[in-house]
């Protein structure tokens, strides 16, 4: 399949060696689709981890006021934040 470069509204064909560089960039970019992949699952799962790192903070703040509260303790402003920000989920 012959590539075309646009000079000034003009298809000009590429040269041999145009081609060739060009066959060998998609090549490259075949031949790296598994890492390409790879990268993408990991960031995926790094993402995912993230989340579940947020909802086990969350989960451990709310035990920790759940306690103080009967224990009796007046809220702290974390729990008071961290309410607000429930709220407006």
């Amino acid at each position: 399949m012959s590539r075309f470069h646009n000079r000034n509204g003009t298809q000009v064909p590429y040269t041999a060696e145009e081609e060739a560089a060009r066959d060998a960039e998609e090549a490259a970019w075949t031949a790296d689709a598994a890492n390409r992949a790879a990268d993408q699952e990991e960031a995926r799962k790094d993402r995912a981890l993230l989340t579940q790192s947020r909802m086990l903070w969350v989960i451990e703040t709310l035990l920790g006021e759940l306690e103080a509260i009967r224990r009796g303790d007046p809220p702290t402003q974390r729990a008071i934040t961290l309410r607000n920000r429930i709220n407006n989920l």
